[in-house]
């Protein structure tokens, strides 16, 4: 190997292969999350209702969710559909090329 270079580091990985290797965030997933918290909502002055996971949080079911306080937006949807405009937000992400940190961020706490 004389002139040539060892290389010690490993080839970056493609995008979306961290995204893979835990597979996707499914609809049960996100169930179980906002069952036991790690899925939650909170209502932010100004903003209103929005879906937080970690540290990150997301706007989610349109303009209703603007409209009201956690408490009033469990009052009018039932959780399975709260559930299922979380995931469908989440989905979202995962097709987004912008969007693939944040993704990334929601499978390291969610699976």
């Amino acid at each position: 190997m004389d002139g040539e270079k060892e290389e010690t580091e490993e080839p970056a990985d493609p995008a979306g292969s961290a995204q893979e290797s835990k597979g996707p965030i499914t609809l049960q997933d996100v169930e179980r999350g906002y069952r036991n918290g790690t899925v939650r909502l909170v209502t932010l002055p100004g903003i209103g209702t929005v879906c937080r996971i970690g540290e990150y949080q997301f706007s989610f079911g349109g303009k209703p969710a603007w409209k009201y306080t956690v408490e009033d937006f469990k009052k009018k949807f039932m959780e399975d559909e709260i559930v299922h405009m979380i995931f469908d937000v989440i989905e979202d992400m995962r097709y987004d090329p912008e969007c693939g940190d944040e993704y990334e961020y929601y499978q390291s706490i969610m699976l």
